[in-house]
């Protein structure tokens, strides 16, 4: 058995001791709406909700966004940006580049470069 502080063991202790008041405060509330619902089974389901709520708790604190793509960028662009954008990249050869649309679009899907 690993050594566990007295700090973390009593805290445990108050942490399961809310729990069960938790579970009986709920049984009896659902009781007084006119539900008989069986204790161990509430406790049973209460346990498995917290338990799915702690690992999305986890998931979602463990999830990083993917990096911004320069099509992010450009969804993000006031209209003004968007308009000086435009007119610089199709003005660039003196020309709008509507052939080009394949690499255009692979263009969009990549990393923002900053």
């Amino acid at each position: 058995m690993s050594y566990q502080s007295p700090i973390t063991m009593y805290t445990e202790r108050i942490v399961k001791d809310i729990v069960e008041k938790q579970d009986a405060y709920l049984v009896e509330e659902v009781r007084k709406v006119g539900f008989d619902i069986d204790k161990e089974e509430l406790a049973k389901a209460l346990k498995y909700d917290r338990n799915q709520y702690e690992r999305g708790y986890h998931d979602g604190r463990m999830y990083t966004p993917p990096n911004p793509t320069n099509a992010d960028r450009i969804r993000a662009m006031t209209d003004e940006e968007l308009a000086r954008f435009l007119y610089i990249k199709t003005c660039e050869d003196g020309y709008p580049q509507f052939d080009n649309i394949p690499s255009w679009l692979d263009w969009l899907k990549q990393e923002v470069e900053e």
